[in-house]
């Protein structure tokens, strides 16, 4: 296996925890929260055994039902990267723009140079004028040709 495949491979199946929590203490709320369903559950039959009445007690036995509850996965590693990459590039480009309001007219000039036509133009300057003027609105995803044409722009304009 070449060193490129097990990369690839590592950014497929290896794993990172985003959900805003230590690794280490997931496992903690994994046995919490099991044990909390499974309480849950028993309190319900108990209550239901209380009753006086044996048929409204089967009933209530009866009408019981377990509370679901499954382990979340962590997210890829690609996708994090990916994503860290996504909200630097935003960051950069927003720090740009407002050291020089006619960065988008240059974005646009530096793709329509580079051959850059029609949707993925259109597109282009649409995540880029997203991230300029609302910056908090965006929600970290960026077309990944949008996000190479805007790389590429602040990389060349960083160079003049």
């Amino acid at each position: 296996m070449t060193p490129q495949e097990k990369k690839r491979l590592s950014l497929l199946k290896d794993r990172r925890n985003c959900f805003g929590q230590n690794d280490k203490a997931s496992r903690k709320g994994i046995r919490f929260r099991k044990r909390w369903l499974n309480r849950c559950y028993r309190k319900s039959e108990h209550q239901a055994l209380r009753s006086a009445d044996v048929d409204a007690m089967e009933q209530d036995l009866l009408g019981i039902k377990r509370k679901q509850w499954r382990k979340m996965p962590d997210i890829p590693l690609g996708r994090v990267i990916q994503g860290n990459r996504a909200s630097d590039l935003k960051w950069r480009f927003c720090q740009e723009s407002a050291r020089n309001p006619d960065l988008l007219d240059g974005l646009q000039a530096f793709l329509l140079a580079q051959g850059v036509q029609g949707g993925q133009l259109s597109a282009t300057m649409k995540c880029a004028r997203e991230m300029v003027f609302d910056f908090s609105s965006s929600d970290g995803k960026l077309d990944s040709g949008a996000a190479f044409g805007i790389a590429e722009f602040l990389r060349h304009h960083r160079q003049r």
